[in-house]
């Protein structure tokens, strides 16, 4: 009976994986919050590809997205 409800209980790699898919997006979407863009669409953009295609999307704008951002001159 336990191992039945243990069954699907992740274990081992699984919780890095797991992790890998709420972490790194997350990250992603406060660094994409916290800076600024050339354009206003392109938060949006990088937003919705984070949000809708998590581990890709933040590979893609840690990738191209950073290059789009607005460097401040202080």
């Amino acid at each position: 009976m336990i191992a039945v409800l243990l069954l699907g209980m992740p274990a081992g790699g699984e919780w890095l994986t797991i992790l890998a898919f709420l972490l790194i997006p997350f990250i992603c979407l406060v660094d994409i919050y916290r800076s600024q863009f050339s354009h206003p669409l392109l938060k949006f953009a990088w937003c919705a590809m984070v949000v809708f295609v998590p581990l890709i999307g933040a590979v893609l704008y840690y990738w191209f997205g950073t290059e789009q951002k607005v460097v401040s001159k202080s």
